[in-house]
């Protein structure tokens, strides 16, 4: 059998020399195949008379060298640990502790799974005739290309993730439930109507262990957690299950908020460009989430990320001055981000001059290089490129100097506020008691915060031993930077300790032979009897006072 595999796999290959030119880009993924070349063969064999399914399939072999699943024992764990603090596993005082722990663990050698090696032809096969089917059903379709089609609909997987099919299950899961929410043919009211479910099912925001790799199709479809990255690879596990070309674009590092992000995108009928966000923004053309992101970036079917920021602001170009006595080959474009400088983009160095194509317009950047100890050194003065596509380099001006005092080091945009937002109605409660059997009302954050610095006093003036912060519900984690009291007569800052007071762990999660979940009693036991000798140490002091006075 293997020997007539061969002959056929021979015979196959001749075939397609003889009827195309060669193909430098297929024939690289199948010497990456190996044994499994016969497989990716039978594939082009299958669809020899169907022209389009053909090149559909020829596009997926020809960007599949380098696409992998990334596994490890580590992964695996991790993700497991993410779904439990999700369903409230951890919900003691060793939760942070828990996580803490995880987090400084290294992946360590991860295993490379390449999809050349081990995909199957009949795997290949249903994921093109699934995709077709879906896709030629639509009332858009012909609005698109074909080569748009072959980047956001047909691709089998979006990044590192385990290979496996996903678009039967989750087109049944939310072919109907669009549908009735609505059944027009906007595809843009179509994505917002997938937001309604979305919304409504909920995903939880859990962002531990960023560094691990895409979670997969099967996972998110199960548990729905995750951070930026995770809920857009949700969406377009989705959109693409419903024959909607969706993709996601991030930046590197905003200039203006600092960290990465994640959003998805598409075109709708007519080229508009229309980002969103499922977690956070509406889906409606002339969308815009008021982020500034300096460069964007997409990763595309094969792993290669490619520069799309053209899209978003259009094409222009930067010539910016090089002020360097060192050979230097490369000059990276940075933005101040968390602290320090970040890389986001880099060119060749041309001597006196460097290039920068594709730039968000107004915002600050930085020209910079690596010198032998691998520290970023400045290169030249920063720069930003106007609407008008002028560069403005800003040149310091030593002779007349000022003071002045710094409060920000990022604007005050609309994302944060929104942010701030998730605090409005929050409540603050006072008790003499841990358990808060009997509570003194403390204050209520106002509905509209105007900035992210709050003052508030409190409405009692009852002695208290214990505070308590009841967030409003919200589908993200609710934050606070830092949080202090102050006495009102003195304003001297009043000193207090974080305490994380357990709450019974919901029976659904445990198991018989659960050692976390025993030591985790433990602990809550230990804990709520040190709490109980505290109080009665303090009520016995008190007593004692009364006596006394």
């Amino acid at each position: 059998m293997k020997q007539i595999l061969r002959y056929l796999s021979v015979a196959f290959l001749c075939w397609f020399m003889v009827s195309c030119t060669y193909n430098h880009q297929l024939e690289r993924t199948l010497k990456k195949a190996g044994a499994n070349r016969t497989e990716l063969e039978s594939v082009l064999l299958h669809y020899k008379n169907d022209e389009k399914k053909y090149k559909a399939a020829l596009f997926l072999l020809e960007n599949m060298e380098n696409c992998y699943s990334e596994i490890s024992p580590m992964i695996d764990s991790l993700k497991m640990i993410k779904r439990q603090i999700v369903a409230h596993i951890y919900n003691s005082p060793s939760a942070d502790s828990i996580v803490n722990v995880w987090e400084k663990k290294a992946l360590g050698k991860t295993n490379k799974i390449y999809d050349a090696q081990v995909i199957t032809a009949q795997f290949l096969i249903d994921n093109i005739d699934k995709s077709f089917e879906i896709w030629e059903k639509q009332p858009w379709a012909h609005h698109y290309s074909f080569e748009e089609f072959c980047r956001y609909i047909l691709p089998y997987r979006i990044g590192n993730e385990p290979l496996e099919s996903w678009r039967e299950m989750y087109y049944r899961k939310f072919s109907q439930k669009v549908d009735s929410v609505y059944s027009g043919n906007d595809i843009i009211q179509k994505i917002q109507a997938v937001r309604t479910i979305f919304k409504q099912e909920k995903f939880y925001w859990e962002d531990h262990f960023g560094n691990l790799p895409h979670l997969g199709a099967s996972y998110l479809f199960n548990y729905r957690l995750g951070g930026c990255e995770e809920s857009c690879d949700y969406s377009v596990y989705i959109l693409r299950s419903l024959g909607i070309p969706a993709t996601t674009d991030n930046y590197i590092a905003s200039p203006h908020t600092s960290g990465s992000h994640f959003w998805n995108v598409i075109r709708d009928t007519t080229g508009i460009l229309v980002p969103f966000w499922m977690q956070e923004t509406d889906v409606v053309r002339g969308g815009n989430d008021g982020r500034a992101k300096g460069k964007v970036f997409r990763e595309e079917f094969g792993g290669e990320y490619r520069d799309v920021t053209a899209e978003y602001f259009g094409k222009n170009k930067a010539e910016v001055p090089i002020n360097c006595t060192e050979d230097i080959k490369k000059i990276y474009l940075c933005v101040f981000s968390k602290g320090n400088y970040t890389p986001i983009a880099e060119t060749r160095n041309k001597g006196d001059m460097a290039i920068f194509r594709n730039l968000e317009p107004n915002i600050r950047f930085f020209p910079m290089y690596y010198d032998k100890s691998y520290t970023l050194r400045f290169a030249g003065y920063p720069f930003c490129i106007d609407s008008m596509g002028k560069t403005i380099t800003f040149v310091s001006d030593t002779l007349h100097r000022r003071k002045g005092v710094l409060r920000r080091k990022y604007s005050y945009h609309h994302h944060l506020k929104e942010r701030g937002m998730r605090l409005s109605g929050s409540k603050w409660e006072g008790s003499v008691y841990s358990d808060f059997r009997s509570v003194y009302p403390l204050f209520t954050l106002p509905a509209t915060l105007k900035t992210n610095r709050q003052i508030v006093k409190a409405e009692s003036d009852a002695e208290i031993r214990y505070v308590r912060w009841l967030a409003t519900p919200s589908n993200f984690n609710v934050h606070a930077a830092e949080i202090a009291f102050y006495d009102a007569k003195s304003n001297k800052e009043i000193p207090y300790k974080m305490m994380n007071i357990p709450e019974p762990m919901n029976e659904k999660y445990k198991t018989a032979n659960d050692k976390l979940s025993k030591s985790e009693a433990e602990m809550k036991r230990q804990l709520r009897a040190k709490q109980t000798a505290e109080e009665a140490e303090a009520e016995a002091k008190a007593e004692a006072e009364r006596k006394r006075g």
